[in-house]
């Protein structure tokens, strides 16, 4: 497993296994290139009036850090440390996380 420069707050294991395959297809099909995807904050703004949140992100997380590609709460935000987002937990399973 490649080499991590990250703070990590959670009480467990962040990087699942295939990491590294993963963070590879991200950097493949270049889903990095621009802050935000206008057309997914559409979505995100429909999520949140949905479930009734106050912030609803389309994230991907990178190797070190978790980009926002869809923002209806957080404007202004794009990027947040890895170790530090819940998003980083959302990938350790196979399904759609909600928290």
């Amino acid at each position: 497993m490649g080499s991590y420069n990250m703070h990590n707050t959670f009480a467990i294991p962040i990087v699942p296994e295939n990491d590294e395959d993963r963070v590879a297809a991200i950097k493949k099909y270049t889903l990095l290139q621009s802050k935000e995807l206008i057309s997914l904050n559409h979505f995100t703004e429909l999520g949140a009036h949905v479930f009734n949140v106050p912030i609803c992100l389309i994230s991907i997380v990178n190797k070190e850090t978790v980009a926002f590609k869809g923002n209806y709460g957080m404007e202004g935000v794009y990027e947040v440390d890895r170790g530090k987002s819940l998003c980083a937990l959302a990938i350790l399973k196979d399904k759609v996380t909600f928290f």
